[in-house]
Protein backbone atom coordinates (compact mmCIF):
# COMPACT_ATOMS: atom_id res chain seq x y z
CA UNK A 1 0.00 0.00 0.00
CA UNK A 2 3.19 2.16 0.97
CA UNK A 3 5.10 1.49 -2.77
CA UNK A 4 1.72 2.21 -4.25
CA UNK A 5 1.07 5.92 -3.04
CA UNK A 6 4.57 6.68 -3.81
CA UNK A 7 4.94 8.15 -7.27
CA UNK A 8 8.72 8.97 -8.23
CA UNK A 9 8.03 11.52 -10.81
CA UNK A 10 6.42 13.69 -8.17
CA UNK A 11 8.52 12.92 -5.77
CA UNK A 12 11.48 13.89 -8.02
CA UNK A 13 9.89 17.23 -9.06
CA UNK A 14 9.28 17.95 -5.60
CA UNK A 15 13.07 17.51 -4.90
CA UNK A 16 13.85 19.58 -8.01
CA UNK A 17 11.74 22.23 -7.16
CA UNK A 18 13.39 22.54 -3.75
CA UNK A 19 16.27 22.12 -5.21
CA UNK A 20 15.72 25.33 -7.41
CA UNK A 21 14.85 27.35 -4.55
CA UNK A 22 17.63 26.57 -2.36
CA UNK A 23 19.72 27.33 -5.22
CA UNK A 24 18.07 31.17 -5.37
CA UNK A 25 17.87 31.43 -1.85
CA UNK A 26 22.08 30.78 -1.94
CA UNK A 27 22.33 33.20 -4.61
CA UNK A 28 20.61 35.91 -2.82
CA UNK A 29 22.45 35.39 0.18
CA UNK A 30 25.62 35.42 -2.18
CA UNK A 31 24.26 39.06 -3.56
CA UNK A 32 23.73 40.33 -0.18
CA UNK A 33 27.22 39.21 1.20
CA UNK A 34 28.87 41.00 -2.02
CA UNK A 35 26.58 43.72 -0.77
CA UNK A 36 27.78 44.06 2.63
CA UNK A 37 30.91 43.84 1.50
CA UNK A 38 30.73 46.49 -0.51
CA UNK A 39 29.06 48.65 2.41
CA UNK A 40 31.44 47.73 4.63
CA UNK A 41 34.32 48.14 1.62
CA UNK A 42 32.31 52.02 1.83
CA UNK A 43 32.14 52.34 5.73
CA UNK A 44 36.34 51.78 6.22
CA UNK A 45 37.22 54.23 3.36
CA UNK A 46 34.75 57.17 5.17
CA UNK A 47 36.60 56.24 8.62
CA UNK A 48 39.75 56.59 7.23
CA UNK A 49 38.99 59.89 5.79
CA UNK A 50 37.16 60.52 9.00
CA UNK A 51 40.32 59.88 10.86
CA UNK A 52 42.56 61.77 8.47
CA UNK A 53 39.91 65.22 9.10
CA UNK A 54 39.77 64.49 12.60
CA UNK A 55 43.36 64.54 12.39
CA UNK A 56 43.76 67.41 10.85
CA UNK A 57 41.66 69.48 12.51
CA UNK A 58 43.37 68.45 15.96
CA UNK A 59 46.84 69.63 14.32
CA UNK A 60 45.18 72.76 13.50
CA UNK A 61 43.44 73.51 16.69
CA UNK A 62 47.02 72.82 18.77
CA UNK A 63 48.14 75.10 15.95
CA UNK A 64 45.87 77.67 16.90
CA UNK A 65 46.02 77.31 20.36
CA UNK A 66 49.37 77.47 20.75
CA UNK A 67 49.91 80.86 18.59
CA UNK A 68 47.08 82.34 20.94
CA UNK A 69 49.21 81.60 24.09
CA UNK A 70 52.70 82.80 22.11
CA UNK A 71 53.14 86.26 22.52
CA UNK A 72 56.27 86.68 20.71
CA UNK A 73 55.23 86.35 17.07
CA UNK A 74 51.27 86.88 16.76
CA UNK A 75 51.58 87.01 13.37
CA UNK A 76 53.47 84.63 12.24
CA UNK A 77 52.04 82.68 9.32
CA UNK A 78 53.10 78.94 9.68
CA UNK A 79 56.17 77.48 8.62
CA UNK A 80 58.79 79.58 7.15
CA UNK A 81 59.88 79.30 3.45
CA UNK A 82 62.46 77.28 2.04
CA UNK A 83 63.61 79.80 -0.01
CA UNK A 84 62.75 83.03 1.18
CA UNK A 85 63.34 86.61 -0.36
CA UNK A 86 66.05 88.85 0.95
CA UNK A 87 64.18 91.55 3.36
CA UNK A 88 64.75 95.69 2.94
CA UNK A 89 65.58 97.87 0.18
CA UNK A 90 66.40 96.19 -3.13
CA UNK A 91 69.97 98.15 -4.40
CA UNK A 92 71.18 99.29 -8.08
CA UNK A 93 68.92 99.58 -10.85
CA UNK A 94 66.35 97.24 -9.32
CA UNK A 95 65.46 99.53 -6.61
CA UNK A 96 63.34 101.11 -9.46
CA UNK A 97 62.34 104.96 -9.12
CA UNK A 98 64.18 107.02 -5.89
CA UNK A 99 61.67 109.69 -4.16
CA UNK A 100 62.85 112.53 -2.06
CA UNK A 101 61.50 114.88 0.11
CA UNK A 102 60.69 118.43 -2.07
CA UNK A 103 62.74 121.44 -1.52
CA UNK A 104 60.37 123.72 1.02
CA UNK A 105 58.79 126.47 -0.99
CA UNK A 106 59.51 128.83 2.47
CA UNK A 107 62.01 129.72 5.01
CA UNK A 108 60.88 130.69 8.39
CA UNK A 109 64.79 130.46 9.52
CA UNK A 110 67.78 130.69 8.08
CA UNK A 111 71.08 129.50 10.10
CA UNK A 112 74.56 130.10 9.25
CA UNK A 113 76.59 127.40 10.30
CA UNK A 114 79.90 128.07 11.04
CA UNK A 115 83.29 126.23 8.76
CA UNK A 116 85.01 124.37 11.16
CA UNK A 117 88.51 126.37 12.56
CA UNK A 118 90.92 123.56 11.05
CA UNK A 119 91.17 119.90 9.57
CA UNK A 120 90.19 117.33 11.66
CA UNK A 121 92.75 114.55 10.44
CA UNK A 122 95.70 116.84 9.98
CA UNK A 123 94.85 120.39 11.69
CA UNK A 124 95.73 122.42 8.47
CA UNK A 125 93.61 125.45 7.83
CA UNK A 126 90.56 125.34 5.49
CA UNK A 127 89.08 127.24 2.47
CA UNK A 128 86.07 127.72 1.57
CA UNK A 129 84.47 126.24 -1.45
CA UNK A 130 81.40 126.15 -1.53
CA UNK A 131 77.77 126.75 0.53
CA UNK A 132 75.46 124.17 0.63
CA UNK A 133 71.59 124.19 1.93
CA UNK A 134 69.93 121.72 3.97
CA UNK A 135 66.32 122.06 5.02
CA UNK A 136 64.70 120.51 8.32
CA UNK A 137 61.28 120.63 8.56
CA UNK A 138 59.53 120.87 11.87
CA UNK A 139 56.88 121.63 14.17
CA UNK A 140 56.52 124.35 16.74
CA UNK A 141 55.92 122.95 20.19
CA UNK A 142 53.87 125.90 21.81
CA UNK A 143 50.82 127.26 22.41
CA UNK A 144 50.21 131.00 20.40
CA UNK A 145 48.04 133.03 22.68
CA UNK A 146 46.28 135.72 21.48
CA UNK A 147 44.98 138.98 23.82
CA UNK A 148 42.29 140.93 22.44
CA UNK A 149 41.57 144.10 23.64
CA UNK A 150 37.66 144.36 23.34
CA UNK A 151 35.96 147.86 23.33
CA UNK A 152 32.57 148.24 25.03
CA UNK A 153 30.58 150.35 24.10
CA UNK A 154 27.44 152.12 24.75
CA UNK A 155 24.78 153.36 22.41
CA UNK A 156 24.13 157.14 23.21
CA UNK A 157 20.69 157.04 22.36
CA UNK A 158 19.03 153.69 23.07
CA UNK A 159 21.57 152.87 25.53
CA UNK A 160 22.12 149.13 24.34
CA UNK A 161 25.54 147.64 25.12
CA UNK A 162 27.92 147.19 22.00
CA UNK A 163 31.11 145.18 21.88
CA UNK A 164 33.42 145.15 18.69
CA UNK A 165 34.82 141.88 17.67
CA UNK A 166 38.19 140.72 15.71
CA UNK A 167 37.41 138.41 12.57
CA UNK A 168 40.05 135.53 14.68
CA UNK A 169 37.78 135.62 17.63
CA UNK A 170 35.20 132.46 18.20
CA UNK A 171 32.89 133.95 21.00
CA UNK A 172 32.16 137.26 22.11
CA UNK A 173 32.01 135.94 25.57
CA UNK A 174 34.31 137.28 28.46
CA UNK A 175 34.13 137.90 32.56
CA UNK A 176 34.70 134.22 33.41
CA UNK A 177 34.67 132.83 29.55
CA UNK A 178 37.24 135.07 28.80
CA UNK A 179 39.81 132.40 28.56
CA UNK A 180 39.18 130.43 25.52
CA UNK A 181 40.65 127.44 23.00
CA UNK A 182 41.15 129.11 19.83
CA UNK A 183 39.50 127.54 16.26
CA UNK A 184 42.92 125.67 15.24
CA UNK A 185 43.23 123.70 17.99
CA UNK A 186 39.31 122.76 18.57
CA UNK A 187 39.49 121.56 14.83
CA UNK A 188 42.80 119.75 15.37
CA UNK A 189 40.69 117.89 18.43
CA UNK A 190 37.55 117.46 16.08
CA UNK A 191 39.59 115.87 13.45
CA UNK A 192 41.88 113.63 16.25
CA UNK A 193 38.66 112.43 17.14
CA UNK A 194 36.16 111.85 14.43
CA UNK A 195 38.66 111.91 11.54
CA UNK A 196 41.63 109.75 12.90
CA UNK A 197 39.02 107.97 15.47
CA UNK A 198 41.16 108.59 18.79
CA UNK A 199 39.67 109.01 22.00
CA UNK A 200 38.93 112.03 23.43
CA UNK A 201 42.35 111.38 26.15
CA UNK A 202 44.64 110.71 23.46
CA UNK A 203 43.56 113.67 21.98
CA UNK A 204 44.32 115.73 25.28
CA UNK A 205 47.68 114.22 25.25
CA UNK A 206 48.57 115.05 22.19
CA UNK A 207 47.55 118.74 22.31
CA UNK A 208 49.54 118.72 25.93
CA UNK A 209 52.72 116.99 24.61
CA UNK A 210 52.97 118.05 21.06
CA UNK A 211 52.05 122.08 21.19
CA UNK A 212 51.78 122.65 25.23
CA UNK A 213 48.26 122.78 25.04
CA UNK A 214 46.56 121.57 28.42
CA UNK A 215 42.82 120.75 27.78
CA UNK A 216 40.79 117.89 29.44
CA UNK A 217 39.05 114.83 27.88
CA UNK A 218 35.91 116.58 28.68
CA UNK A 219 36.85 120.16 27.17
CA UNK A 220 37.23 118.24 24.06
CA UNK A 221 34.45 116.42 24.17
CA UNK A 222 32.09 119.58 25.18
CA UNK A 223 34.31 121.57 21.86
CA UNK A 224 33.38 119.03 19.66
CA UNK A 225 29.88 119.30 20.32
CA UNK A 226 29.79 123.25 20.07
CA UNK A 227 31.53 122.92 16.31
CA UNK A 228 28.63 120.15 16.08
CA UNK A 229 26.27 122.74 17.01
CA UNK A 230 27.60 125.03 14.52
CA UNK A 231 27.61 122.54 11.69
CA UNK A 232 24.13 120.78 11.82
CA UNK A 233 22.92 123.73 9.33
CA UNK A 234 25.34 122.68 6.71
CA UNK A 235 24.34 118.73 8.01
CA UNK A 236 20.88 119.32 7.17
CA UNK A 237 21.21 120.91 3.59
CA UNK A 238 23.51 117.52 2.85
CA UNK A 239 20.83 115.19 3.99
CA UNK A 240 17.84 117.08 2.05
CA UNK A 241 20.46 117.05 -1.03
CA UNK A 242 21.48 113.29 -0.74
CA UNK A 243 17.54 113.18 -0.69
CA UNK A 244 16.81 114.92 -3.87
CA UNK A 245 19.95 113.42 -5.81
CA UNK A 246 18.91 110.85 -8.28
CA UNK A 247 21.63 108.59 -7.47
CA UNK A 248 22.01 107.08 -3.89
CA UNK A 249 24.39 104.23 -2.92
CA UNK A 250 22.51 101.48 -1.78
CA UNK A 251 22.36 97.73 -0.06
CA UNK A 252 24.64 95.36 -2.61
CA UNK A 253 23.25 92.98 -5.12
CA UNK A 254 24.70 89.74 -6.61
CA UNK A 255 24.32 87.96 -9.46
CA UNK A 256 21.00 85.78 -10.64
CA UNK A 257 19.35 87.64 -7.96
CA UNK A 258 16.34 89.14 -10.41
CA UNK A 259 15.53 85.51 -11.38
CA UNK A 260 15.74 84.54 -7.64
CA UNK A 261 13.47 87.18 -6.63
CA UNK A 262 10.89 87.17 -8.86
CA UNK A 263 10.68 83.14 -8.41
CA UNK A 264 10.38 83.97 -4.86
CA UNK A 265 7.64 86.45 -5.63
CA UNK A 266 5.51 84.27 -7.62
CA UNK A 267 3.79 82.48 -5.23
CA UNK A 268 1.14 83.54 -2.71
CA UNK A 269 2.43 83.53 0.44
CA UNK A 270 0.76 81.93 3.57
CA UNK A 271 1.96 83.83 6.40
CA UNK A 272 0.21 87.52 6.47
CA UNK A 273 4.01 89.12 7.44
CA UNK A 274 5.49 87.32 4.67
CA UNK A 275 2.64 88.51 2.33
CA UNK A 276 3.46 91.76 3.27
CA UNK A 277 7.36 91.64 2.28
CA UNK A 278 6.40 90.08 -0.72
CA UNK A 279 3.78 93.12 -1.84
CA UNK A 280 6.82 95.54 -0.28
CA UNK A 281 9.41 93.65 -2.41
CA UNK A 282 7.02 93.50 -5.53
CA UNK A 283 6.33 97.17 -4.88
CA UNK A 284 9.79 98.18 -5.13
CA UNK A 285 10.58 95.15 -7.64
CA UNK A 286 11.83 98.41 -10.14
CA UNK A 287 14.35 99.62 -8.20
CA UNK A 288 16.15 97.11 -7.22
CA UNK A 289 18.56 96.00 -9.74
CA UNK A 290 18.65 99.45 -11.44
CA UNK A 291 22.56 99.12 -12.13
CA UNK A 292 21.06 96.17 -14.53
CA UNK A 293 19.07 98.62 -16.02
CA UNK A 294 21.84 101.78 -16.38
CA UNK A 295 25.18 99.77 -16.83
CA UNK A 296 27.71 101.98 -16.23
CA UNK A 297 25.75 104.78 -14.36
CA UNK A 298 25.14 102.77 -11.07
CA UNK A 299 27.05 100.54 -9.52
CA UNK A 300 26.46 97.01 -8.32
CA UNK A 301 27.50 96.91 -5.13
CA UNK A 302 27.97 99.46 -2.26
CA UNK A 303 31.89 99.10 -1.93
CA UNK A 304 32.20 103.02 -2.38
CA UNK A 305 29.64 103.50 0.65
CA UNK A 306 31.65 101.35 2.63
CA UNK A 307 34.73 102.31 2.40
CA UNK A 308 33.10 105.61 3.73
CA UNK A 309 31.27 103.93 6.55
CA UNK A 310 34.43 102.40 7.76
CA UNK A 311 36.46 104.82 9.84
CA UNK A 312 32.75 105.45 11.57
CA UNK A 313 32.98 101.11 12.49
CA UNK A 314 36.33 101.68 13.40
CA UNK A 315 34.99 105.29 15.99
CA UNK A 316 32.40 102.67 17.27
CA UNK A 317 35.02 100.70 19.23
CA UNK A 318 36.68 103.74 21.03
CA UNK A 319 33.08 104.42 21.95
CA UNK A 320 33.03 108.03 19.79
CA UNK A 321 30.40 109.29 21.75
CA UNK A 322 27.72 107.15 19.84
CA UNK A 323 26.19 106.02 23.78
CA UNK A 324 24.55 109.10 24.25
CA UNK A 325 22.31 111.10 22.02
CA UNK A 326 24.23 114.52 21.76
CA UNK A 327 27.25 112.28 21.24
CA UNK A 328 25.68 109.94 18.54
CA UNK A 329 24.21 113.95 16.54
CA UNK A 330 27.83 115.24 16.75
CA UNK A 331 28.96 111.90 15.27
CA UNK A 332 26.72 112.01 12.62
CA UNK A 333 26.85 115.71 11.57
CA UNK A 334 30.96 116.13 11.98
CA UNK A 335 31.53 112.93 10.12
CA UNK A 336 28.95 113.80 7.08
CA UNK A 337 30.77 117.29 7.04
CA UNK A 338 34.44 115.91 6.87
CA UNK A 339 33.67 113.29 4.73
CA UNK A 340 32.01 115.53 1.99
CA UNK A 341 34.77 117.44 2.16
CA UNK A 342 37.48 114.62 1.39
CA UNK A 343 35.53 113.49 -1.32
CA UNK A 344 35.31 117.11 -2.62
CA UNK A 345 39.26 117.21 -2.22
CA UNK A 346 38.91 120.34 0.28
CA UNK A 347 40.81 121.30 3.45
CA UNK A 348 38.32 120.23 6.20
CA UNK A 349 40.52 122.04 8.91
CA UNK A 350 40.22 125.16 7.36
CA UNK A 351 36.31 124.88 6.69
CA UNK A 352 36.12 124.49 10.37
CA UNK A 353 38.28 127.16 11.33
CA UNK A 354 36.57 129.69 9.29
CA UNK A 355 33.05 128.21 10.83
CA UNK A 356 34.34 128.74 14.17
CA UNK A 357 35.22 132.18 13.39
CA UNK A 358 31.66 133.05 11.67
CA UNK A 359 29.37 135.56 13.78
CA UNK A 360 26.63 134.28 12.27
CA UNK A 361 25.19 130.66 11.08
CA UNK A 362 26.58 129.87 7.99
CA UNK A 363 26.57 126.68 4.92
CA UNK A 364 29.99 125.28 4.53
CA UNK A 365 30.84 125.53 0.26
CA UNK A 366 30.37 121.44 0.43
CA UNK A 367 26.94 122.08 -1.31
CA UNK A 368 26.21 121.36 -5.00
CA UNK A 369 24.85 124.60 -6.26
CA UNK A 370 24.61 126.22 -2.31
CA UNK A 371 26.05 128.85 -0.92
CA UNK A 372 24.16 130.92 0.81
CA UNK A 373 23.71 131.62 4.32
CA UNK A 374 21.21 130.04 6.67
CA UNK A 375 19.43 133.75 7.71
CA UNK A 376 18.89 133.89 3.55
CA UNK A 377 17.70 130.35 3.32
CA UNK A 378 15.00 130.84 6.04
CA UNK A 379 14.10 134.74 4.54
CA UNK A 380 13.03 132.60 1.52
CA UNK A 381 9.93 130.78 0.24
CA UNK A 382 10.57 126.27 0.57
CA UNK A 383 9.62 126.07 -2.75
CA UNK A 384 12.74 128.12 -3.92
CA UNK A 385 15.03 127.23 -1.84
CA UNK A 386 14.77 123.03 -3.89
CA UNK A 387 17.82 122.38 -5.35
CA UNK A 388 16.84 121.51 -9.45
CA UNK A 389 16.82 117.62 -9.99
CA UNK A 390 19.01 116.48 -12.18
CA UNK A 391 17.58 114.04 -14.92
CA UNK A 392 19.02 110.71 -16.00
CA UNK A 393 20.81 110.27 -19.24
CA UNK A 394 18.79 109.33 -22.40
CA UNK A 395 19.53 105.92 -22.41
CA UNK A 396 18.31 104.82 -18.86
CA UNK A 397 14.59 105.42 -20.09
CA UNK A 398 13.94 101.97 -20.57
CA UNK A 399 11.17 99.86 -19.34
CA UNK A 400 11.66 99.33 -15.44
CA UNK A 401 9.98 96.13 -15.65
CA UNK A 402 11.86 93.23 -18.08
CA UNK A 403 9.75 91.10 -15.66
CA UNK A 404 6.48 92.07 -17.42
CA UNK A 405 7.63 90.86 -21.20
CA UNK A 406 7.50 87.10 -22.02
CA UNK A 407 11.05 85.79 -21.61
CA UNK A 408 11.95 85.59 -25.86
CA UNK A 409 11.84 89.44 -25.24
CA UNK A 410 13.92 89.30 -21.70
CA UNK A 411 17.23 87.79 -22.48
CA UNK A 412 18.79 87.56 -19.29
CA UNK A 413 21.79 90.41 -17.75
CA UNK A 414 23.71 87.40 -16.84
CA UNK A 415 23.85 85.21 -19.70
CA UNK A 416 26.84 85.15 -21.55
CA UNK A 417 25.84 84.67 -25.10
Amino acid sequence: MFLKNLNPVRRIRELLEELGRTRRERDQARKQVEQLEDEKQRLHEKLERLREENERLRNELEAALRAAKRQAAPFSRGKPKSNPQRPGRKSGKAHGTHHQRPVPDHVDEEIQVNAPAQCPDCGGPLTVERVESQYQEEIVRRTWVRRFQIPICRCDQCQKRVQGRHPLQTSDAIGAAAVQVGPEAVTLGVLMNKAQGLPHADAAAILKQGFGLTMSPSGICRAIQRVARKAEATWHALRDAARRSTLAHMDETGGRLEAELDRMLAPTQRDAANQRLANHLRHERPYLFTFLYCPGLVDATNNVAERVMRILVMIRKNWGGNRTENGARAQAVLTSVLCTARQQDKDAFQLLVDLLRSRQPKLLDLLPAVAESAPAAKARPRESSVLPKTPFPAYADIPLLPGLRSSAENPSFFNSA
